[in-house]
């Protein structure tokens, strides 16, 4: 439901203690968040609030922000990416499966490249392109757990823009990995014959 009475209501109980007192209605209060836009400042207070440091809402909570796609909650994304407190393999674990997921959408490009802006740990910068302009399934999941990628014809105009544009960031401010280079490349391409295509 995205009506504004909806909204209203879900805001209204991110601001109660009696909802919260159990930790499944803010699990759902949480999901059922990420529909809210524009994003006012008191749900970037209430996703923050459940984004902290093994805490146990963080992953649900990252996911939501990713879904809701909007600048708002996308910063604050940024903020737990670059907070030394979360773990970097839990990092890893959100670039991995919702960032990844995501990666075709404009808001989400955008993020990204703040966040390539920003004094990242070497190694998450590395995990961040690999996830932007690769696809490692054997390296990142186990069986039971599998993320796919969109697919290329997924990406807007727009997209492919930005991802030009983060593409040549990337490749004329840092030293690359060849693998990472030609990821990067083959992104291009397949980007490239959907434009020629259409």
């Amino acid at each position: 439901n995205e009506t504004s009475l909806a909204h209203n209501t879900l805001l209204a109980l991110t601001k109660s203690t009696a909802f919260s007192k159990e930790e499944g209605r803010i699990e759902l209060l949480i999901s059922a968040t990420a529909v809210i836009r524009p994003v006012p400042p008191d749900l970037v207070s209430f996703w923050d609030r459940y984004s902290q440091p093994e805490d146990g809402f963080t992953p649900l909570t990252i996911m939501a922000l990713i879904e809701n796609e909007t600048e708002s909650a996308l910063r604050l994304f940024e903020r737990k990416m670059t907070d030394p407190e979360h773990e970097q393999d839990d990092k890893a674990v959100w670039l991995r499966s919702d960032v990844m997921t995501h990666r075709h959408l404009p808001e989400m490009i955008r993020s990204c490249h703040r966040l390539l802006q920003t004094p990242l740990h070497e190694e998450l910068r590395s995990e961040l392109i690999d996830v932007l302009f690769d696809y490692k399934p054997a390296i990142w999941f186990t069986p039971a757990v599998n993320y796919n990628p969109p697919p290329w014809g997924s990406y807007s105009p727009t997209a492919r823009t930005l991802t030009h544009e983060l593409s040549e960031y990337l490749l004329q401010t840092f030293t690359l990995p060849e693998a990472q280079i030609q990821a990067i490349k083959n992104t291009l391409d397949n980007l490239g014959r959907i434009t020629t295509n259409n």
